[in-house]
């Protein structure tokens, strides 16, 4: 297993990001899109991957502190066209049906440009022999608007390998547990079906897992 570093092209766009820090998006809706990316994953590949690999539910372990966002998932995993294009912030996902969670492809983008600074992606597709893994900085974006950036690639990677993982640094809201809560609970309503009825979706924030809880019904004292 040997470990090269390759320049990835991504000429396009890096000055969209003005765009995306002025989106005003509540928290639940950033962790949805990252929720909505690897979910649609698993969807596209699900048939494969529980055939081959006996994975028939897509597990998604979100760690929140005040120093950084984690984010992985055991979903197909991204080869090398999906993780160049996932650098790249104004080129959306080509060829995803009408009802994709992640059909326009920016969801990863403004979302993490909306939580922090600084990202970083790693993701192997199962049955590929490479891992890709590269450092996304705004502030040195901003600075020098590159058209390339270093991507190191690990290759004869286990091809039974499969997941995506985020880390978010330079953060730009600290964390709370009123938050977190608030959080949970919009996911467990955004996802109920998957979670419940298709049992498909397993979401964990900081060991918490989303689980959706029907409202108590209050009657007045005429039964209403």
């Amino acid at each position: 297993m040997g470990i090269r570093q390759e320049n990835f092209n991504i000429s396009v766009g890096t000055s969209i990001i003005q765009v995306f820090e002025r989106i005003d998006i509540t928290n639940h809706h950033i962790f949805s899109e990252f929720i909505d990316n690897a979910y649609q994953s698993f969807r596209d590949h699900k048939k494969q991957m529980v055939e081959e690999i006996h994975v028939k539910k897509c597990e998604i372990k979100i760690t929140w502190t005040n120093d950084e966002v984690i984010i992985e998932d055991n979903a197909f995993g991204m080869d090398r066209d999906g993780f160049e294009r996932a650098l790249r912030l104004n080129d959306p996902a080509k060829n995803y049906a009408k009802d994709s969670l992640s059909k326009y492809g920016m969801g990863l983008k403004y979302a993490a440009a909306n939580l922090g600074d600084e990202w970083t992606i790693e993701s192997t597709a199962y049955g590929s022999s490479e891992k890709f893994s590269g450092t996304i900085d705004i502030g040195e974006w901003k600075k020098s608007n590159p058209e390339t950036m270093p991507v190191q690639i690990t290759d004869d990677f286990d091809k039974f390998k499969h997941f995506t993982t985020i880390t978010i640094r330079k953060l730009k809201h600290r964390y709370n547990d009123a938050e977190m809560k608030k959080v949970l609970r919009k996911l467990s309503i955004i996802y109920q079906h998957f979670i419940d009825k298709e049992k498909d979706l397993e979401i964990t924030i900081n060991g918490e897992k989303v689980q959706y809880s029907k409202p108590d019904i209050y009657r007045d004292k005429n039964g209403s």
